[in-house]
């Protein structure tokens, strides 16, 4: 009897593990020897190995803690195979193995087509690549490594789950950055590498972007009309009230995450998005975890929040593969924006021929998007960076000075042109507007404290 009751208890364990990321019923049935489920005395653990992120190379250690946890989360315990790990009540929402997870995160089922397509060439092979492209969540901030950052744990999905595959991550996020600033980038930072699926994340970036509709649906129109048809996804983060957050017990939601204009973006190309915005409120208004808990400071997650950005991607791709037959096949060309603002857009960056520098001018790495460009420090020397440009063209540059930086850069062209950026007019990444200018830029800095960092100059073809 005590047999029957506990094979029992195993199927009902394996019916939990799926729930959270199944929207139609799968039709295989699940081998449970198959699956390394076994029960635990502990009322609130379970081993679960099914779950969209608890793979071989990416279960709970110590290298996956939050650097700084502010509250404690119940360690994983040894078990008798090395393969089954013991989850906490809140390691299981970080993994996605919550029941509620498919339900509660999805904001935009969207079409599904360009997905299922790459899942189905993914299991014959190839290389592909995993890209995000959005602010400082997406270019990892908050996380304790790089590796852990949500968009590199989806790359690991993807691996994991066609390991006939190779599959290479992109990121191009850079901090503080918004829409408008990326539709100068996107060739540059993502389009050039032909990524295969692409996550957009800029719902906490939304700030000096008067035209937000406009620059996210030319954003996505780019993304999709690119010649190898790449998937794309969208995820609103979210962020907590800034002033109460460094002593309030009760964290308050902002009002204005996410913009009802990327919800209007999203719906009209029909992507599939996802919340991480809607789920995260919804537990912590349950008491099932805190803002510390997942939240490296008011805006970025930390180790846990990134996991559980990637769980909730993960959780709707999961539900796609399990389903791989009933997705749409017919992919569709997307309709051309109504406004032209953001096309015939250019960007010079350090990998440009013909840049000139001097002084405290020095090329920045350009390991990713986040590190190209240059920087500027501080030093008596005469310095000074000339950049070639295409005649007559309107031009903004893309910086940030350092913090606590005071003074200007003098901009002037070949025309002799001339325009002042003060240290006051870019304390977070900028596109500041310097108007047209003729052929070369020469940038001459006049600061008294500090430096500053270009990202690259776009310009309007």
């Amino acid at each position: 009897m005590k047999k029957l009751l506990s094979l029992l208890l195993v199927s009902l364990l394996i019916s939990v593990a799926f729930v959270g990321c199944k929207e139609d019923e799968v039709s295989s049935v699940v081998n449970a020897s198959s699956q390394n489920v076994t029960t635990s005395t502990n009322s609130e653990s379970e081993t679960v190995t099914s779950a969209p992120l608890a793979t071989s190379s990416n279960k709970p250690s110590s290298s996956s803690k939050p650097k700084k946890p502010a509250s404690k989360v119940e360690t994983t315990t040894e078990t008798s195979s090395e393969e089954e790990k013991v989850y906490s009540a809140k390691e299981k929402i970080y993994y996605g193995m919550d029941p509620d997870l498919y339900q509660l995160s999805l904001k935009n089922k969207g079409n599904s087509a360009r997905i299922a397509a790459l899942m189905k060439k993914a299991q014959k092979g190839g290389s592909y690549k995993i890209a995000v492209l959005g602010g400082s969540i997406s270019q990892g901030a908050g996380t304790s490594n790089p590796d852990l950052c949500y968009g590199n744990l989806v790359c690991e999905w993807w691996s994991d789950n066609f390991p006939k595959a190779s599959f290479e991550f992109v990121n191009a996020g850079i901090g503080a950055t918004n829409p408008e600033m990326a539709n100068y980038r996107i060739e540059a930072d993502l389009l050039s590498f032909k990524p295969d699926f692409v996550v957009v994340d800029f719902t906490v970036n939304t700030y000096l972007d008067n035209n937000l509709y406009n620059t996210y649906s030319t954003l996505l129109y780019k993304i999709l009309s690119q010649k190898n048809s790449p998937a794309v996804m969208s995820i609103d983060f979210t962020s907590c009230n800034r002033e109460k957050h460094d002593y309030a017990s009760i964290y308050e939601k902002t009002t204005d995450v996410p913009n009802s204009k990327i919800t209007k973006a999203v719906e009209a190309y029909d992507v599939p998005a996802v919340s991480y915005h809607n789920y995260v409120w919804e537990k912590i208004n349950k008491r099932k975890i805190s803002w510390r808990d997942i939240g490296f400071d008011y805006i970025h997650p930390n180790d846990n929040g990134h996991r559980l950005a990637a769980s909730i991607i993960a959780c709707y791709l999961k539900n796609i593969m399990e389903n791989l037959s009933k997705q749409p096949t017919k992919i569709t060309s997307p309709a051309k924006p109504e406004s032209n603002d953001y096309f015939n857009l250019g960007y010079i960056t350090n990998t440009a021929k013909g840049v000139k520098l001097s002084g405290g001018f020095s090329a920045r790495n350009n390991m990713a998007a986040s590190t190209r460009g240059w920087s500027y420090t501080l030093t008596s020397a005469n310095s000074s960076l000339t950049i070639p440009i295409p005649a007559n063209k309107a031009v903004k540059i893309f910086m940030v000075f350092d913090d606590g930086a005071e003074g200007q850069i003098n901009i002037t062209d070949s025309a002799n042109k001339s325009k002042t950026i003060s240290s006051s007019n870019a304390k977070t990444p900028t596109l500041v507007d310097v108007g047209m200018m003729e052929s070369n830029i020469t940038l001459t800095p006049s600061m008294k404290k500090g430096g500053f960092t270009i990202y690259g100059i776009g310009i309007k073809k």
